[in-house]
């Protein structure tokens, strides 16, 4: 392609800026922005440049008109040109580029005017104004802030969202540390965050991501301005009346602030590697939050009450205040390796299928505190290949026509009738909910939800984030295991001839269904290992005793200590004193840490779910220790690893690493007058007790247990936040900012 050069000569000898013309100078000149609105819509400016117009700022007639340059734009060709009527799709130009707001009136500008001709003019940039960019890329937070609101929910704050320095201060603006100094709330930004509930989240909340915070500048991103606060504290709406109506007055739309933009911001973090991210944020804020420095995707809608979580657990974490729901033209699939767990807190879980349902399990139990109902237009059909057992403290049977009963032998009254065995109740948690407090915001409020499920999101801040449920998964094929260092193997080994009480399947199915797995032990094996616990003991979960300790496991101080039922120390302090015992020490409520509601000893032994889960949750904690002793890596066969849980979770990581390099004594108990050594029986014992356990899993309960009108519309309004709301709106330090009412 050829080109065409052709250079100014510079400004004539005889020229005077002073006495007018046209400058044969191109320029670069520097502008100041005087009027930004544009009625050609193409993003033109008319700038002052004091080079060319002298010091006569206002004088209108010597201000100059540049247009915008695109970094990057285009347009295809009018194909079809049509004198005519609006065009068609294809026949008329299609734009495509990118498209930057025009600055505010008094930002300076770099303009420059082709081959020196005045009615060529464009500006290419905006220089950064000294000290004037802490808002950029996106509006970041200081640990240094004044709030002129004197709002409650933002005091004590460690950080907060804010505008720039007050450069009309000679000793902020001089100061070589500007960036150093306070700078106000912005209190639109802060609000939205209070009602988000991240108002103080390091990951999610303020950031620091800003162009000031070090040199050079880790930041990259793009904001828009925001919408404009006007000098008459208009609203958009009134803003559209007053100007259909020819109404508006100069004064009142002069723009004083903005509310903060739509912001694109990709952080390499700090020194300290935090707010290492890329985040996407409107201005109303919705926000995208991609946090390598958390290590989570986060997306939130703009009032908080609806976001989703990509955790580094393997977690996805969802959370509605009105509801979350689903639905699929074809098929609907939900699978769990481990368990299903549903809660209904204040209503009931309803099941409808038009065609037919089918529920098959190993063992069915139906508990219904009040009653259970079942019915059927035509027959209900009972039968069992086994005993088929009925048990009431009286009933009646009516039939209506007839009653046919049919046996090799009928007794009434003769004979004791077979036991049918009560259910077993599922196993309650207490966690953590969210809940807004006055002149506080969005407050963690412990142990408020009671649920059968092991995970619950909340509103923001959300308790458990960077966290997972009590399980582990492995993303290893089963097929590559694991073998054990040979000290270990061998010690199992021997461990396999010790005579210990054994459960039998009556056993397991007695146990309540463990609700996790231990690493890659399901949870099927699981409950298993517990009823082999409990059979080691054989005390009941009501009883304490000082030789065998609490309930039917019999733990110890320190094994509730772990569990975080009992303060820290307690079995330290206590219990090393040879005059104690565990009955009186634990006797006392004071010892109890009130985790997930248990303030003495008789919450404890009164609660056999709780003992259940405290089992399951010990054998969890001893496998995460073995891991980080580096006795086994989790991917060993299910029987040994069973073994060495269970003794981890009795007598602690150190008393099985003592044992697997041939120790004879590997400790002491902590139970007062009743401490004794801890000796390489007692551990074969415990470790043959998980071998067996899921042992017999394997062979003996595998194969019994395994085989192979219309809506409302839509409503809105739906969740309450008027207090929400209201606090918001106090963090807003100008009436202005959301309009004065007229």
């Amino acid at each position: 392609m050829p080109l065409n050069y052709s250079r100014s000569k510079g400004i004539p000898k005889s020229y005077k800026t002073t006495k007018g013309g046209l400058p044969a100078e191109s320029g670069p000149f520097l502008g100041e922005v005087t009027n930004n609105v544009d009625p050609t819509r193409a993003g033109r400016l008319q700038v002052y440049i004091e080079y060319l117009a002298g010091p006569d700022k206002n004088s209108k007639d010597l201000w100059r008109t540049v247009s915008y340059i695109s970094p990057y734009y285009g347009y295809t060709p009018q194909s079809a040109p049509n004198p005519t009527g609006p065009g068609t799709f294809i026949g008329n130009n299609q734009s495509y580029g990118f498209w930057g707001t025009p600055p505010d009136v008094g930002t300076k500008v770099i303009c420059f005017f082709a081959n020196g001709d005045p009615s060529q003019g464009y500006y290419i940039g905006m220089p950064i104004e000294p000290g004037i960019n802490h808002m950029i890329p996106a509006i970041g937070s200081s640990k240094k802030y004044v709030d002129d609101s004197g709002s409650p929910y933002y005091a004590g704050k460690e950080k907060l969202p804010v505008v720039e320095i007050n450069n009309a201060n000679p000793a902020i603006r001089e100061n070589p540390r500007f960036f150093t100094e306070a700078k106000p709330v912005h209190s639109v930004l802060a609000g939205q965050m209070l009602s988000q509930g991240v108002i103080a989240d390091p990951l999610l909340g303020p950031i620091s991501t800003n162009s000031q915070r070090e040199s050079p500048s880790t930041c990259f991103g793009i904001s828009t301005a925001g919408r404009p606060i006007y000098s008459g504290g208009l609203t958009d709406e009134q803003f559209q009346a007053k100007l259909a109506s020819s109404s508006l007055q100069p004064n009142e739309v002069d723009v004083i602030g903005r509310k903060g933009g739509h912001s694109i911001v990709m952080d390499d973090g700090n020194q300290k590697d935090e707010d290492n991210l890329t985040r996407i944020r409107t201005s109303s804020g919705h926000q995208i939050m991609m946090n390598d420095s958390g290590k989570t995707i986060h997306i939130m809608h703009a009032n908080g009450q609806t976001w989703i979580e990509l955790g580094e657990e393997g977690t996805i974490d969802l959370y509605a205040s009105n509801s979350v729901n689903i639905r699929s033209a074809g098929e609907l699939n939900l699978h769990a390796d481990r368990n299903v767990n549903i809660n209904s807190e204040l209503g009931s879980i309803n099941m409808f299928a038009k065609r037919a349902m089918s529920l098959e399990t190993g063992a069915l139990s139906l508990t219904g505190t009040n009653s259970i109902l079942a019915y059927s237009k035509s027959m209900i059909g009972l039968k069992s290949d086994g005993a088929l057992n009925l048990k009431s403290n009286n009933g009646g049977w009516g039939a209506g026509s007839g009653l046919t009963l049919e046996a090799g032998c009928i007794k009434l009254n003769s004979g004791g009738a077979s036991d049918v065995p009560k259910t077993q109740e599922i196993p309650k948690l207490r966690l953590p909910d969210t809940i807004f407090e006055q002149d506080k915001g969005w407050v963690p409020e412990p142990a408020a939800i009671e649920t059968i499920v092991t995970r619950a999101p909340t509103h923001e801040p959300f308790a458990e984030r960077g966290k997972g449920v009590n399980t582990s998964t492995s993303l290893v094929s089963s097929a590559e295991e694991v073998a054990l260092e040979p000290k270990t193997a061998d010690a199992i080994k021997k461990a396999e001839t010790t005579e210990i009480k054994k459960i039998d399947k009556g056993d397991y199915e007695a146990q309540a269904s463990s609700t996790t797995s231990v690493g890659k032990i399901p949870s099927e094996k699981v409950t298993s290992m517990v009823a082999q616990s409990s059979k080691l003991v054989d005390q009941k979960s009501t009883e304490i005793s000082n030789t065998l300790g609490v309930g039917k496991f019999g733990f110890d101080a320190v094994e509730l200590e772990t569990a975080g039922f009992l303060k820290p120390g307690t079995a330290d302090f206590f219990l090393k004193d040879a005059t104690a015992d565990i009955s009186t020490v634990l006797g006392s409520p004071s010892v109890w840490s009130g985790n997930q509601g248990i303030n003495g000893v008789s919450d404890f032994l009164n609660n056999e779910a709780i003992q259940d889960v405290t089992k399951t949750d010990l054998f969890n904690k001893g496998l995460t220790g073995l891991q980080n002793a580096g006795i086994v890596t989790g991917l060993e066969d299910e029987s040994s690893l069973a073994g060495l849980v269970s003794g981890a979770s009795k007598f602690g990581v150190d008393a099985v690493k003592k044992w697997t390099q041939g120790a004879g004594v590997l400790g002491e108990t902590l139970a007062g007058s009743n401490s004794a050594k801890i000796t390489r029986g007692d551990m074969d014992a415990l470790v043959r007790g998980g071998q067996f356990a899921v042992s017999l899993t394997e062979e003996k309960i595998s194969d019994a247990v395994q085989g192979f009108s219309t809506g409302s519309g839509g409503v809105t309004g739906t969740t309450v936040r008027t207090v929400i709301d209201t606090a918001v709106q106090t963090g807003i330090a100008s009436e202005k900012v959301n309009g004065v009412s007229t």
